[in-house]
């Protein structure tokens, strides 16, 4: 059995991964995996700022990632079709110009005609008053 050099396996003018590769996209793979994850900590104190209970609070998760995965199988191929740019472009144009959410009947929040949250207070805008 003989031993190959590694430069042998590859042909010549392959183009070679940049150094790190590996390590940015395992960053970005726990990140995507992360992010569904990291709102259960806090359901408790969510359902208590929107007077709701954690259960309906923690509707929340599958409602972004249902159609995140949905969305993945359609503009996926999409872009590998028209490119990249105006699959990312098109829809940020959309969000830009869409009017916000209509009030919920099961969770008050912002989206109930109070405004938008301050940035230093987040948890205590469109507190209903006491009784």
């Amino acid at each position: 059995m003989s031993s190959a050099h590694p430069a042998a396996i590859d042909p010549p003018g392959a183009s070679v991964p940049p150094r790190g590769l590996v390590a940015v996209l395992t960053a970005a793979a726990f990140l995507v995996f992360a992010q569904a994850f990291m709102i259960a900590p806090i359901l408790p104190q969510l359902a208590r700022a929107f007077h709701s209970t954690p259960g309906t609070v923690g509707l929340a998760v599958p409602a972004y990632l249902v159609p995140c995965g949905a969305m993945t199988l359609v503009w996926g191929p999409l872009s590998d079709r028209i490119g990249r740019r105006p699959v990312i472009l098109a829809p940020l144009a959309a969000f830009t110009v869409s009017p916000p959410a209509p009030p919920s009947p099961v969770v008050p929040g912002p989206s109930s005609g109070c405004g938008r949250p301050p940035v230093s207070e987040p948890a205590e805008w469109c507190r209903s008053p006491s009784p």
